[in-house]
């Protein structure tokens, strides 16, 4: 369990990307920083703030990272990683269109 101080340290610098991702630039650069952020979160334990961030990040750029191949195999393993199974199934049925 993280400890209160690298907790609030990890919340701290969700509030940050948080206030950079309202530019909604859509670029690559954007969901790779996205992405490195969630691992943090995942590092520090906090799964549930983890899985919040993927859902955001899948529905606002879910078209950029289906169309990029490197984005698309950082978040399926982010997903994998933090827990977030039913997103993972939907991110799939995206990409392929069909249920799996």
């Amino acid at each position: 369990m993280p400890d209160t101080e690298h907790r609030t340290m990890v919340l701290e610098r969700a509030r940050h990307w948080d206030d950079l991702s309202q530019t909604k630039s859509g670029d690559q650069a954007t969901v790779a920083s996205a992405i490195d952020h969630i691992i943090a979160l995942t590092d520090a334990g906090l799964f549930y703030e983890a899985r919040e961030a993927c859902t955001d990040l899948m529905f606002d750029f879910q078209t950029l990272i289906i169309a990029r191949p490197e984005l698309l195999q950082r978040f399926t393993a982010l997903l994998r990683r933090c827990k977030a199974e039913q997103l993972l199934r939907r991110l799939l049925i995206a990409v392929q269109g069909e249920l799996v």
